[in-house]
């Protein structure tokens, strides 16, 4: 697929960091995109210009590296040792706990893609919420 057009530019929104981080990643996402609200369904890629995008146009280029599997995720040491205390459990657990893991920690690199999530189970993503209670944070500790 070719590349879309784009700049690698800090910027202060959610939609601007997400695009630098993929930026500074080899990904990219198109001009004619941003991260919005999706009624019923939570933040999401959404038409960000003026008209109609056009058809089989690439909107969003993700480089293998930060494409998130339930296996990468049971390679991280912090999963492991978590997951060891929860006993066996489903090939999503691995992948749950991580993006929580990731999620609660406020120097994660993931941070710019994190903060573009659904917060709500509602929004359709199975491993969503990220958030976890009080409760739950301590037995993470």
């Amino acid at each position: 697929r070719r590349r879309p057009d784009v700049r690698c530019e800090p910027a202060a929104s959610v939609d601007g960091r997400l695009r630098a981080w993929l930026c500074q990643h080899g990904g990219a996402l198109a001009p004619s995109v941003a991260i919005g609200a999706v009624p019923g369904a939570g933040r999401g890629i959404v038409n960000g210009g003026p008209g109609a995008v056009e058809s089989g146009a690439t909107l969003a280029l993700v480089p293998w590296p930060l494409i998130v599997t339930p296996s990468a995720a049971a390679d991280d040491e912090r999963v492991r040792r978590h997951g060891e205390r929860l006993g066996p459990g489903s090939r999503a657990l691995p992948l749950r706990l991580w993006l929580v893991l990731e999620a609660t920690d406020p120097s994660s690199a993931w941070a710019p893609w994190l903060s573009c999530l659904p917060a709500a189970a509602a929004a359709g993503a199975p491993a969503l919420p990220l958030g976890l209670g009080a409760r739950g944070l301590r037995g993470l500790r």
